[in-house]
């Protein structure tokens, strides 16, 4: 989740730079070649990030329904066998889990 987040504030900030170089009064991005080729670059590496977070989400989202499932079918309560206490049983990975979904919603 990490990398999906670092991935989407980079993209914004080269976004603010583009913005800035387009909203130029002389807009050299679409009058020049060379404005013309800093552009399609940009676009290029958009895509390149954009994709990257969409195989980071899947990799991601594979694993979590995986462990996420397997836990998710134990028992919300189990019988300590030293104490004869009975305790919830709920997985830190599912609290990791929660955390990185949070994480991504924001």
């Amino acid at each position: 989740a990490g990398a999906i987040k670092w991935a989407r504030a980079l993209l914004a900030r080269t976004k603010q730079t583009m913005n800035r170089l387009q909203s130029t009064e002389e807009e050299i991005i679409r009058t020049t070649e060379s404005g013309q080729a800093v552009e399609a670059k940009f676009r290029t590496f958009a895509k390149s990030v954009m994709a990257f977070e969409k195989r980071c989400f899947s990799s991601w989202n594979e694993s979590i329904n995986s462990v996420a499932m397997t836990h998710l079918k134990q028992p919300i309560f189990r019988r300590n066998a030293e104490t004869n206490r009975v305790e919830v049983n709920f997985h830190s990975d599912l609290i990791q889990i929660i955390r990185e979904t949070r994480y991504l919603d924001r």
